[in-house]
């Protein structure tokens, strides 16, 4: 074989350690961040489940105050037309 040749062959084995080494590195930093990326999603997925359940409790709420308005909004009306015995 030709010393350029083995120039050659010698930075093709360089190059293909150094991608190795990158895929190496990309294959670890995956390996790390899968787990992470799963608990983020978990934690996601509780808070939305929190915010719908918040939500509809407010939803239940606003609609008993706003019975409740009605039902004293009644209660003051038919005072005001003397519907109690008041004079």
């Amino acid at each position: 074989m030709e010393p350029y040749e083995q120039e050659q062959w010698k930075e093709l084995d360089q190059r293909l350690a150094e991608g190795e080494k990158k895929l190496l590195a990309t294959a670890n930093l995956v390996r790390a961040g899968i787990p992470m990326v799963v608990s983020q999603q978990m934690r996601i997925d509780a808070l939305i489940d929190s915010d719908t359940r918040l939500y509809g409790r407010i939803q239940e709420l606003t609609e008993q105050v706003t019975h409740l308005a009605g039902s004293v909004q009644k209660l003051v009306d038919s005072w005001k037309a003397g519907g109690n015995g008041a004079h």
